[in-house]
């Protein structure tokens, strides 16, 4: 039997993604047909299952997927970026959470792991720039104290 190691965090945000927030059709860049809502959400549902069933390939696969269509929740990149860090891939798993800060609607949580990530692979001042505007965009105390955390640790190391 396979023994997975799944974060707390990597299961709030694959569960808690989902939102029914995916766009109602994903098109193809090349001028395929464009998928419906219930496409999309029948993949979400396939990247879930195979990551709680301990298949994290096949869930990468799903993420990676989704993430090609542009569809926006449950947050690919992240998803992926999770999945390649509990999977002790820090290499694989800072070019998709780099990605997802990008976006301007980037909160405290994705922050946070980008710290993280650098942190993992010791980047020290990007470690310590990502906790910071993590900070900075912190919303609730439990985010504040992450961050908090990260700076403490990157001090020390």
């Amino acid at each position: 039997m396979n023994r997975l190691r799944i974060s707390l965090l990597t299961l709030l945000a694959i569960a808690g993604g989902w939102t029914g927030a995916a766009r109602s059709r994903a098109a193809d860049p090349e001028g395929a047909p464009a998928l419906s809502t219930s496409d999309i959400a029948s993949a979400v549902n396939s990247a879930w299952l195979a990551f709680l069933a301990g298949h994290l390939d096949e869930a990468s696969s799903s993420f990676r997927y989704l993430a090609t269509l542009g569809v926006a929740a449950p947050a690919p990149n992240v998803n992926l970026a999770l999945l390649a860090r509990d999977q002790g891939k820090p290499d694989e798993a800072l070019p998709y959470i780099v990605k997802s800060s990008l976006e301007e609607s980037a909160g405290s949580f994705i922050w946070n792991q980008r710290g993280w990530a650098y942190a993992s692979l010791q980047r020290l001042p990007e470690a310590r720039e990502s906790f910071l505007k993590a900070l900075d965009r912190s919303a609730t105390t439990a985010d504040q104290a992450e961050a908090k955390l990260g700076l403490g640790i990157v001090a020390r190391m």
